[in-house]
């Protein structure tokens, strides 16, 4: 959703630079090209007087004015007069005061000059592609399309008009302003995928943590694996051994078994040979005591 929202502000952005385009080819630029610029001044040009009863052509009325009053005063009614009684010429000379005369002039021409400096300076301000804001080409971007607002919408508000309801910018472009309808709409979809980051990023976490865990516990028993081998390989080189040195051990039980029954059959030998001897010398010791006691009885 945020990809196409972003979408639809792109393109909206490109219709309005678009639109700004079409008045800059078709009013602004013919306007340079006629010599009026964003930095023409009409007075510091000298273009116009800010005072016209201070233009050297104020004079020459002066004097033209003058040299009329006194021509009609002097030569003229001189002979309207000689025609009188035929026809009444005087009216052509019946003038108002010559002052007041001049002061009305000057007062038309500089009613005049000022009007059309103002009309010069108003279609000047148009060469402002932001006329009538106080927006500037230099907090165009960071006071309103860091904000949010698609670039050109600044550009073409004087341009539209907005005064009636159901105008384009009445009805759609003026939603798009800073802190307007479809920013905040924007900012709500902005707020649920920093929750849905925030939940991918926290489970990110935990599959990393067991991902560490599956890959350490991998490698343990890879560990175990190569220990297991190398402990088979060496017990199979100890079982090599240890059924060699069994065998021996077994030869050598075997050895002192036959050396036990051996020995057994010895000590039978000699105890049967210790019997026999007692028993030789209980006998001759019987036959000695019993030859002596006979030996005695002999005797007395």
């Amino acid at each position: 959703a945020e990809k196409f929202a972003d979408e639809v502000k792109q393109r909206l952005s490109l219709m309005l630079m678009s639109m700004d385009g079409f008045a800059e080819e078709c009013v602004r630029e013919p306007v340079r090209n006629i010599g009026l610029s964003e930095e023409t001044n009409v007075y510091e040009g000298e273009f116009f007087v800010k005072d016209v009863s201070l233009s050297p052509a104020t004079g020459d009325v002066q004097k033209a004015l003058s040299a009329f009053h006194k021509y009609c005063e002097g030569t003229a009614k001189n002979i309207f007069d000689l025609v009188k009684d035929t026809v009444d010429l005087s009216p052509l000379c019946n003038l108002q005061d010559e002052e007041e005369t001049m002061q009305e002039i000057t007062k038309a021409v500089q009613q005049r000059k000022d009007a059309v400096v103002e009309s010069i300076e108003k279609v000047q301000s148009w060469l402002d592609p932001f006329k009538g804001t106080d927006v500037t080409i230099n907090s165009e971007i960071p006071e309103y399309v860091e904000e949010g607002e698609p670039m050109g919408l600044r550009r073409v508000m004087s341009l539209l008009p907005g005064s009636s309801s159901e105008t384009f910018y009445s009805t759609y472009l003026k939603k798009w302003k800073k802190k307007g309808e479809f920013l905040e709409l924007l900012s709500k979809i902005e707020t649920a995928i920093n929750g849905l980051n925030e939940k991918i990023e926290r489970q990110q976490g935990e599959l990393n943590k067991k991902t560490s865990e599956a890959q350490a516990a991998e490698e343990g028993l890879e560990i175990a694996v190569a220990a297991f081998q190398k402990a088979a390989d060496e017990a199979q080189l100890e079982k090599t051994e240890l059924t060699s040195v069994l065998e021996d051990l077994k030869r050598s039980v075997e050895s002192a078994k036959q050396n036990l029954e051996d020995l057994e059959k010895r000590r039978e030998e000699a105890l049967q040979a210790w019997i026999e001897t007692r028993d030789a010398l209980i006998k001759m010791h019987a036959e000695a005591t019993a030859s002596l006691s006979e030996s005695g009885v002999s005797i007395y």
